[in-house]
């Protein structure tokens, strides 16, 4: 299920897409590991950090930068 907020984007149920091993397969590049935890990186030129919440994938972007570039580019459909 995917549940959208401001500048929050909640994969919840997502058990095919992990983002250590999405950024760390070598097909992946342009993302590092933040200080905080997270993954943030740029593709398409657009930044986007990313990682996990109660078990859950999250993505800190925009509702139309997900459905514009991070949807197709992480394959969620």
């Amino acid at each position: 299920m995917i549940e959208k907020t401001d500048r929050k984007i909640l994969l919840s149920g997502c058990h095919a897409f992990s983002p250590e091993q999405t950024f760390y397969c070598g097909q992946c590049f342009r993302f590092e590991r933040c200080g905080d935890g997270l993954f943030e990186g740029i593709a398409f030129g657009k930044r986007i950090k990313v990682g996990s919440e109660d078990g859950n994938t999250v993505l800190y972007c925009t509702p139309e930068e997900f459905e514009e570039v991070w949807r197709r580019y992480f394959d969620l459909d």
